[in-house]
């Protein structure tokens, strides 16, 4: 793995950076536009434009080659992921609390891109991932015939039960 490593938040801040340097790219987001044009058999011919924001800005996204881990982050850091962990709590390192929050927060928006994107019904990893990582639960619906009033008078009754 290599020698430990020491680091200041900066230092660590800067290979963290250097983390998702490695495993991300830019990448410019085209649109396939007709030019107007048919070629020899009478088809339209399109060529990729860049798309353009609303500001008038090409628009780029960000790529993940690999998906973002605190795993791999440990492993390109050098550290055990237990080591990361002694950074991310705030209470005995509030020094790296803005690295660390970096991450989490980046991560986060990693899984919720996918949730939202990743074609088909492919999910249920990025789905546990959120709901055991980051707090995300499932909403429940809950009915109760009766009204509140019944309900509550109910659940004061069974609570009384199962204290016999």
């Amino acid at each position: 793995m290599g020698r430990p490593r020491k680091f200041t938040p900066a230092t660590l801040r800067r290979e963290v950076n250097r983390y998702f340097a490695s495993i991300t790219r830019k990448k410019k987001v085209t649109e396939r536009i007709p030019t107007g044009e048919l070629d020899k058999f009478g088809h339209m011919i399109m060529v990729d434009a860049p798309v353009k924001n609303q500001l008038g800005e090409e628009v780029e996204v960000t790529e993940y080659i690999v998906p973002p881990e605190v795993s791999g982050l440990a492993e390109f850091l050098h550290i055990h992921p237990s080591t990361w962990a002694l950074f991310a709590d705030h209470k005995k390192h509030p020094e790296f609390t803005e690295v660390t929050d970096y991450v989490y927060e980046r991560m986060k928006s990693w899984n919720e891109r996918e949730m939202l994107t990743r074609p088909g019904k492919d999910i249920a990893g990025i789905k546990f991932n959120l709901e055991n990582n980051y707090g995300y639960r499932d909403k429940a619906d809950i009915r109760v015939s009766g009204g509140v009033d019944e309900y509550l008078k109910r659940l004061a009754e069974e609570g009384a039960e199962s204290e016999l």
